[in-house]
């Protein structure tokens, strides 16, 4: 199906957001009034909203074209250089009247805390929407698909979608429709509407919970919308269409390690478009869609997946995690592509010689640092010359592999220098993280990824653990 992706445009619509990441760890309450204290770790940003669709049109190798309106802003101005950063073609208007959206999350470790955000929601008009009006035909011109990513921001008016509506009309062209409004007979002509079980029992005043009460639901809202074809998200219950010739069909939940619901919506959406316009059935791409959604909502935040994912996936109910464990060569491939789709690469490094909590904990503050997360593993040779005779323990193939078998990993790749300078140089991460007993500026190879305009992070550590202890309290006990 997406042998030929790359040559397919997607034209994506609607309200672009700016999504701010703030991970640290929670210290004892404050006195000042008592309140929780999270001890900042790290911060990131990425696209979100109609950009996070975007991504993920990119991520599975489409071409995106994105169509919204930013404030005259910093944040507006981030989101059009993220853009850029996807190779995404972007028809923009900037609203002198309004503020990017940005929604700012605060975590803990795998703990949501809090979540600010700041927007101002109001419909666009004037001389704004007539500007956009003018950019949704620029963006569609050419297109094999219309995406429109509706967060109820102000972007989707109905003077907008009328004009999404006869471009792709006059293109011959299908529309998508992503939306939270709950008056779906704004959308009359839309080929095919998502929603998620919450939003299809807004808009239809009926309960989602069994696949019966789906099927009635589904069935009223394709009564009141006037389209073709509905297809409802229903988190670990899967995926549920409905179409105006047949019956509802039910698309099972995959199972999956679910961590964070957070964008899955963006990359079902994206995932049915670059299908259908690939030329898969509706059945088809739902299949594809469950498939991706089950494999980002394992990852913290908004993340994407990518054909090869898929397939490694896909070919086996129990995926062998060692294919994580690659040679040099592989691994300059796999960046090299990540960031062609406009992925974060993350890079950190250690012996793991005994795989503690330590070790799991801030390879998991790491991942939420990146959309990708490389791990370079000290080999034997240079483990001795670190720790001494004595050590590793366990051998490189032994701590590549309980390594590589934590979902925080995507790629595990080993080293013999002392420090892993010269493999930074190969892989170029965009973030090099490392324990917060470290100082930013002592940490090896800050200054290489600082001078490509990559970033340096530090995570909390578990204090009191590490191999050294573990492996001085196994000899008190055998005395």
């Amino acid at each position: 199906m997406l042998e030929e992706a790359h040559k397919l445009r997607i034209a994506c619509i609607g309200d672009l957001m700016l999504d701010r990441y703030v991970c640290g760890d929670l210290s004892p309450m404050s006195p000042e009034p008592p309140a929780p204290v999270l001890i900042f770790g790290s911060e990131w940003v990425s696209l979100g909203g109609m950009g996070n669709v975007v991504r993920n049109v990119a991520a599975l190798g489409g071409r995106a074209t994105a169509v919204g309106v930013v404030g005259s802003d910093s944040c507006g101005d981030r989101v059009r250089a993220l853009l850029a950063d996807v190779a995404a073609a972007a028809h923009l208007v900037t609203d002198s009247t309004r503020r990017t959206t940005v929604k700012t999350r605060f975590s803990a470790g795998t703990r949501r805390l809090l979540r600010i955000d700041e927007e101002d929601g109001h419909l666009v008009s004037g001389s704004v929407e007539a500007a956009a009006i003018e950019m949704v035909t620029e963006g569609i011109r050419g297109a094999d698909l219309v995406l429109i990513s509706d967060y109820g921001k102000g972007v989707v008016t109905d003077a907008v979608v009328a004009a999404c509506l006869e471009e792709a009309k006059s293109a011959g062209v299908m529309t998508l429709l992503d939306t939270k409004a709950n008056q779906l007979g704004r959308f009359v002509g839309i080929d095919l509407i998502k929603l998620n079980a919450a939003e299809l029992s807004e808009a239809t005043e009926m309960p989602t919970t069994s696949d019966v009460e789906v099927e009635a639901a589904l069935l009223r809202g394709l009564a009141v919308s006037g389209c073709d074809s509905i297809f409802v998200t229903r988190g670990a219950q899967g995926i549920s269409l409905a179409t105006s010739f047949d019956s509802v069909r039910h698309f099972p939940g995959i199972p999956a390690q679910a961590r964070d619901a957070c964008g899955a919506g963006d990359t079902t959406l994206a995932a049915l478009g670059v299908a259908l316009a690939a030329g898969a059935s509706l059945a088809e791409a739902g299949d594809f869609a469950n498939l991706a959604a089950s494999l980002v909502v394992q990852a913290i935040g908004t993340t994407t997946t990518s054909p090869h994912e898929m397939l490694a996936s896909a070919s086996s109910d129990y995926p062998d995690f060692r294919s994580k464990i690659v040679p040099l060569e592989e691994l300059i491939d796999a960046t090299v592509r990540w960031k062609r789709q406009g992925l974060t690469i993350g890079f950190t490094n250690g012996c793991f010689d005994i795989l503690h909590i330590g070790h799991v904990n801030s390879l998991q503050e790491a991942r939420l640092c990146c959309d990708r997360l490389i791990v370079g593993v000290n080999s034997d040779a240079s483990v001795r010359s670190l720790k001494g005779s004595s050590r590793p323990i366990n051998d490189l193939q032994s701590r590549l592999t309980m390594v590589a078998a934590l979902s925080s990993v995507d790629q595990a790749v080993p080293f013999d220098d002392l420090t892993p300078v010269s493999l930074i140089n190969e892989i170029r991460p965009d973030v090099l993280i490392k324990g917060s007993d470290y100082l930013p500026e002592d940490i090896a190879g800050g200054d290489l990824v600082g001078a490509w305009g990559g970033r340096v992070a530090t995570v909390a550590l578990v204090q009191g653990i590490s191999t050294s202890s573990l492996i001085s309290r196994i000899l008190s006990l055998h005395k």
